[in-house]
């Protein structure tokens, strides 16, 4: 969980799937290495165990863990904009995230949250930039059902497929 002033909340847990029942076992309070507000957090989702865990937030504040959320590096950031949401994938070699935010920001990366590049990002055909607020992503959707990538906002949704940089408004 992350929060105002750069909180960062890890909560360890215990899931029975024979029964459905998660049992909470702690949460911990992490030391976070920036004052900036936190808006968005995301682990890289592998099948097995996660590897990276990026949290997004106030200008384009970047921070990104290796080791469960117990000590934060920042990244830098392509964007000054405020990064709203944030998703990762690390179902296969790719270790992509994607990052969402103010005035239409959609950022990515494609080695583990290590470093991130502005997406091209078609604009509205109205002009108006719209913020966006969220970002999903569907291993089995896109072309070929190799990944879609999905982003909303305000009255907007764009999608990418999953190894791509181009975002498109869906119709």
């Amino acid at each position: 969980f992350v929060g105002t002033g750069g909180t960062v909340l890890t909560n360890q847990f215990t899931f029975n799937s024979g029964n459905a029942n998660v049992t909470n076992t702690s949460l911990t309070l992490r030391t976070s290495i920036t004052d900036s507000n936190l808006y968005g957090v995301s682990s890289d989702l592998s099948a097995n165990v996660s590897t990276a865990w990026v949290a997004v937030g106030e200008s384009g504040t970047i921070i990104r863990s290796t080791n469960s959320g117990a000590a934060w590096s920042t990244v830098t950031s392509p964007t000054p904009q405020n990064l709203r949401s944030v998703v990762g994938y690390g179902g296969d070699a790719t270790k992509r995230f994607a990052a969402v935010g103010d005035a239409g920001t959609i950022i990515m990366s494609s080695d583990n949250g290590v470093t991130w590049t502005a997406a091209t990002v078609t604009a509205p055909t109205d002009g108006i930039t719209r913020n966006l607020n969220s970002v999903a992503f569907n291993p089995t959707g896109g072309t070929g059902g190799t990944g879609l990538w999905v982003a909303v906002g305000d009255g907007i949704i764009y999608k990418c497929d999953k190894t791509s940089t181009t975002w498109t408004i869906a119709q």
